[in-house]
């Protein structure tokens, strides 16, 4: 008797892990991000896409929360992934406040003034934004709080410069545990111009002994006048001039920058200043640069050390000093001094130089007493009476030369110390 056996298989069937999504792998696509506020409720459509371009579905591959949103502010859209998906991912989409129009631009000295339409429905602030080119490069925002607020005066600007204006609102609000801006889109932009002072031409600078000159054009409207100077083209550390306007029919006005180093480089340049009343307070407002002009100033020659000098005692308690002429001296500077130890041979030129040398620097110009003098004189003699009696006396002359109102270049003669006071008795 043959046996039958049955045979029979099973299959099993092992379901796949599901694949993890996030804001990396997928993405969560809104029909619109911003709504501008109208007073009605906003709720865009969403799509979830895989990141290899495979739509999703609603309910099936994710559950969808997207409230709606009337208010300005932020909303956030999340996407809860399930079956065959793991995982959440998320985006936003806001509500922005209705924008304002830049209603007009009025040109300021060095500024402006701009005014905006009030919008005070879910606003609580307007921003004013201006640059030089119309793609806002590089611009500048001012802030104005409060929604009733509608103009703001720019100051600080450059002279008689074309400027682009625009405005827009904003809104703040919580998001989480911080406040945050919600703005509105940018008004069309106005063009202005700002006023400015007038700037002056550097005529000329000419070279002058230990200074210089410059000429410089007038304008009438204006307050005054800085002429800056410095040895170097930056104007690192340089120094400044004011002049004031007064009423003249001149056309162009003329500085002297004095008491200069001597054979020296300076860069100088001139602008205007105009001070003008502002409320309570006087606010001061500068035109541009001229351009910069480079002198060098004049060094005077020395004059010579004055030669023959001599000493005497032609009377008692009387000193003379003589001397030549020196080519090209102003004027000359007689020296006298007295010390016991003079007398003595073992005294050295240094030691003598030494004591005259202390005397100039404690003793001015015609300071004298009977101990110590120093006289200013344009004769090629002096003398001194009145003096102490057996006193062996010491004595020296200088040249100098005066240049706008400057002493400069003296060079003293030898000194002459084999004299007694009383030998003219």
């Amino acid at each position: 008797m043959a046996l039958a056996v049955l045979m029979t298989s099973t299959v099993v069937a092992f379901a796949a892990d599901p694949v993890a999504m996030s804001n990396g792998t997928c993405t969560v696509q809104l029909s619109k991000t911003r709504y501008v506020y109208n007073g009605k409720s906003h709720k865009p459509s969403v799509t979830v896409k895989t990141k290899d371009g495979r739509t999703l579905k609603n309910g099936v591959d994710y559950a969808l929360f997207c409230p709606a949103r009337t208010s300005v502010g932020e909303t956030t859209v999340r996407v809860n992934f399930k079956g065959a998906y793991t995982g959440s991912a998320s985006t936003s989409y806001a509500v922005v406040p209705k924008g304002t129009a830049v209603k007009s631009v009025q040109s300021q000295l060095q500024g402006f003034k701009v005014t905006w339409k009030k919008q005070t429905k879910q606003t609580t602030g307007y921003q004013v934004q201006y640059a030089t080119n119309k793609q806002f490069k590089g611009a500048t925002v001012k802030t104005v709080n409060g929604n009733k607020n509608t103009s703001k005066t720019i100051i600080g600007l450059a002279n008689y410069k074309t400027y682009y204006v625009r405005a827009r609102a904003f809104k703040e609000v919580k998001s989480g545990k911080k406040k945050i801006k919600i703005y509105s889109g940018w008004a069309q932009y106005k063009t202005v111009k700002t006023k400015g002072v007038p700037a002056v031409k550097l005529n000329s600078a000419k070279s002058d002994y230990y200074a210089f000159k410059v000429n410089y054009n007038r304008n009438s409207s204006v307050t005054g006048y800085k002429i800056c100077y410095a040895t170097n083209s930056n104007f690192k550390s340089s120094k400044t001039i004011t002049k004031k306007n007064t009423k003249t029919k001149a056309k162009t006005y003329s500085t002297t920058v004095k008491n200069l180093s001597g054979a020296k480089k300076y860069y100088v340049r001139v602008r205007t200043y105009k001070t003008v009343k502002v409320g309570k307070k006087k606010v001061t407002y500068y035109s541009n640069w001229s351009t910069v002009k480079a002198v060098t100033t004049k060094k005077v020659t020395p004059a010579a050390a004055p030669t023959g000098f001599k000493l005497s005692a032609p009377k008692y308690k009387k000193l003379k000093m003589t001397w030549n002429a020196t080519k090209g001296a102003s004027g000359y500077q007689v020296q006298y001094s007295w010390n016991d130890s003079y007398y003595n041979q073992k005294v050295t030129k240094a030691q003598v130089i030494e004591g005259l040398n202390w005397g100039v620097a404690n003793y001015g110009p015609n300071d004298n007493d009977n101990t110590y003098g120093l006289y200013d004189t344009k004769n090629t003699s002096f003398v001194k009476a009145n003096l102490k009696a057996n006193k062996h006396y010491v004595a020296r002359v200088r040249s100098y030369r005066t240049v706008n109102g400057k002493r400069v270049c003296v060079k003293r003669s030898a000194i002459n110390h084999n004299c007694d006071e009383n030998a003219g008795d």
